[in-house]
């Protein structure tokens, strides 16, 4: 597990193999702490694994928790992400994905660079299930005005948002139900 004293090694990691600059939110500290390292029922210790040899960071995955409940049990879980390897050293992606698996029941992958893709298919995942999300903006005018990022896009998303929640079939699907269940 990494310490919120490795950030800046991430950091530099991760924007090599990614090929960003520092100024991506992914990379930012108040960022990085709340993904990594801040305290959750959920995932109680850090959630961000690295790999070093000679002092120096080889790979890296952060635990993203989730649960799976089913009717006979509830089981643990993660999806990882931020997993980045050097190409340098090959396998050490796998060794960090393989060493947190150990922590869960399941491991959601989802998305990803076509080297992770590949990577999940040679460690013998495949895929379960599809999923799709869908959404409808309810109040796009109230979402526009409180939208954290302002700038050229803003009035194109607007136009967008506007047409969306008009139009669409609002009937619910045969066989769909929606049920109140308590927190």
């Amino acid at each position: 597990p990494s310490t919120l004293q490795d950030r800046d090694a991430i950091r530099d990691f991760l924007c090599r193999i990614f090929g960003s600059d520092q100024d991506q939110p992914y990379v930012q500290r108040d960022q990085m702490r709340w993904r990594f390292w801040e305290q959750s029922d959920a995932w109680p210790e850090s959630r961000s694994y690295l790999l070093e040899r000679d002092q120096q960071l080889v790979a890296h995955g952060t635990a993203w928790p989730l649960s799976l409940a089913t009717t006979a049990e509830k089981l643990s879980g993660f999806n990882l992400i931020d997993w980045a390897a050097d190409p340098g050293f090959s396998g050490a992606g796998v060794v960090v994905m393989r060493k947190m698996a150990e922590k869960v029941d399941v491991v959601y992958v989802s998305s990803g660079t076509e080297i992770a893709r590949k990577m999940r298919a040679a460690m013998g995942f495949r895929p379960r299930n599809e999923f799709q999300i869908f959404s409808l903006p309810l109040r796009p005018v109230s979402q526009i005005l409180t939208h954290q990022v302002k700038n050229w896009k803003t009035p194109l998303r607007l136009i967008r948002n506007l047409a969306w929640s008009k139009s669409g079939n609002r009937a619910v699907p045969v066989g769909w139900e929606a049920v109140a269940v308590p927190a």
